[in-house]
């Protein structure tokens, strides 16, 4: 049995957004999520409430607009400007390749360059239902998507080593 996982992908701005958005699940807790969507949807019902009652103003047009944008139009605004954003990268659409051992992890970026990395130099890690999230420290990752691996076995296995050689180690899959 080779010892090495391999994972390969193209990073493009569609794997880039799936990033962020586990990222942004880690960073914004779901308490303050739930929070945060109850204050919009308040805002959204006082908005039309004192429409509805004391007729148009722009001050209740605007809280209800803000509500509406967070409820349901941010997520799109948000992956739009980083779609566009990411256009921009030299490491769009290039091929990333991953070795991973039990002692370190081997990237390669076609055209642009490669780096090795001990377990060592990362804080944390997650594993999310779409791949893993390993942190060099609480802003920066490194995205390892579960379509990549070339043996659907080595996601287990990477879970594995993961768990073991990662301090601050969040399944959370399955949840």
């Amino acid at each position: 049995m080779d010892d090495i996982i391999k994972l390969q992908y193209e990073w493009n701005a569609r794997e880039a957004v799936s990033a962020r958005d586990a990222h942004e699940l880690l960073a914004f807790r779901k308490p303050f999520r739930i929070v945060a969507n109850i204050i919009a949807f308040l805002a959204m019902f006082a908005g039309i409430y004192r429409i509805i009652v004391f007729g148009w103003s722009l001050f209740p047009m605007a809280i209800f607009c803000g509500g509406f944008y967070w409820m349901f139009l941010r997520r799109y605004d948000i992956a739009w400007t980083f779609r566009r954003r990411f256009k921009k990268r030299p490491d769009n659409n290039k091929t990333v390749k991953w070795l991973i051992s039990e002692n370190e992890l081997h990237s390669t970026v076609e055209g642009i360059g490669e780096t090795t990395l001990n377990w060592a130099s990362f804080s944390k890690a997650v594993h999310t239902p779409q791949g893993f999230l390993l942190y060099p420290n609480e802003q920066i990752y490194n995205w390892l998507p579960h379509h990549g691996f070339i043996d659907a076995n080595d996601i287990a296995r990477l879970s594995q080593i993961v768990k073991t050689k990662v301090v601050k180690y969040h399944n959370l899959v399955g949840k």
